[in-house]
């Protein structure tokens, strides 16, 4: 009668497979690291979805006005936290606000910027609501760049230019539309809506 041997790993066996997924993971977690670091965290596409829904709640009690963009922070009713990037939150020396709003979302009534109606948004799934901005202080010639404030300085994206160096996530420019999606766009991706309320790109 035959007999099966039966036994587990010796103590070598077992330090040196030990070894062997010490040495892949050297290899492996920083490629890991760096996909994580270049992509977007997920709280932040939320915090812009987030955003998006409480200014189009901001509307629905405004006679469905959309809030006005020197005045859009004071208007919409949104937890602060989600006013801010995950990724800048250690860096004090930036504003409380990482994200712009569309600085073109108005209209003028005798010549005096007044809220703009949604009635009169056709494809709102091509109108920027938000985007990334990261810089605290205005872009010069009047254009900012995704990563820059507006001149007003109150933190709102009138123009896009080709720059997207001062991007905070490698990946690209993460922007909120009025239909609540939620994109993330390299440079040349954006900026190219034929919407007039949509945001355009600037060439320098």
């Amino acid at each position: 009668m035959n007999r099966i041997s039966l036994h587990g790993f010796t103590s070598m066996e077992l330090l040196v497979t030990l070894g062997v997924l010490a040495i892949l993971a050297v290899f492996i977690y920083p490629m890991f690291a760096k996909v994580r670091d270049d992509c977007p965290p997920p709280s932040c596409l939320n915090n812009q979805r987030q955003l998006t829904i409480a200014v189009s709640i901001a509307a629905s009690d405004s006679d469905d006005c959309l809030p006005l963009p020197q005045s859009w922070v004071e208007t919409v009713k949104i937890d602060c936290n989600c006013l801010r990037c995950p990724q800048q939150k250690k860096r004090a020396a930036l504003p409380q606000v990482d994200y712009g709003y569309n600085g073109r979302l108005y209209t003028l009534v005798d010549g005096k910027v007044s809220p703009l109606h949604t009635a009169v948004l056709t494809h709102p799934e091509t109108i920027e609501v938000s985007c990334d901005v990261m810089r605290p202080y205005a872009a010069p010639a009047g254009t900012t760049d995704p990563g820059l404030l507006a001149q007003d300085g109150k933190y709102t994206v009138s123009a896009f230019s080709r720059e997207a160096a001062l991007n905070r996530h490698k990946e690209g420019v993460v922007i909120s539309y009025l239909d609540t999606h939620i994109a993330v766009l390299k440079a040349g991706e954006y900026g190219h809506g034929t919407n007039p309320y949509s945001i355009p790109l600037v060439e320098k």
